[in-house]
């Protein structure tokens, strides 16, 4: 290739790369100005495609030592220590032992972080104190008729193992816990 052919090659490449660049440029800026149609950026959040395990499967109210106390929707699975993330964590004077952190949340349940000093009781509607079995610790749980540690210790283990209680019945699966014990805390308990 002679001299003067590689000139005009090496030209006719730079006008072109030149040309490609500020098409580039043009297009792009353009290109910002506008918003993308849902075709170009794939579904929303709030369209029907989004995935079934992040839908929302019910709501719970959190109070107590929480720093945004209120209710909050969540997903099935989703477990307490991760609502209390969402509502701003827990306050400085918390007491988290007082709550099984672990539990997995259910819908409509109301849920009260207690603070020190505090424990996992709760007030009836008729004004009788309840213990939350599938929130309470070891002591909360001595707290009752007939229960002492070895018991105590076999529901914890038992929700530890089984996951939380739906029933005040299901104490009955619990080794240790009869018909006999379920009837003197059946009005102190709840689930």
């Amino acid at each position: 290739m002679s001299e003067k052919r590689k000139k005009i090659v090496g030209m006719i490449s730079a006008v072109v790369i030149a040309m490609a660049f500020i098409a580039f440029l043009v297009g792009g800026s353009a290109g910002r100005d506008r918003s993308l149609s849902p075709e170009e950026t794939g579904p929303s959040r709030t369209e029907d495609t989004e995935d079934p395990a992040e839908a929302e499967t019910g709501y719970l109210y959190l109070t107590g030592a929480v720093r945004k106390e209120g209710v909050y929707p969540f997903r099935e699975g989703m477990r307490l220590f991760e609502l209390i993330e969402e509502a701003g964590g827990l306050l400085e004077d918390a007491d988290p032992s007082g709550v099984n952190l672990a539990a997995t949340v259910r819908d409509a349940e109301h849920i009260r972080i207690p603070f020190l000093g505090e424990s996992a009781e709760e007030t009836g509607e008729n004004g009788e104190r309840l213990i939350d079995v599938n929130a309470a610790g070891k002591q909360d749980l001595m707290s009752l008729p007939g229960i002492g540690e070895s018991k105590a210790e076999a529901i914890l283990s038992y929700r530890k193992k089984s996951g939380p209680f739906r029933t005040v019945e299901d104490l009955l699966n619990v080794p240790g816990i009869g018909e006999s014990i379920l009837e003197r805390i059946r009005e102190l308990i709840k689930v």
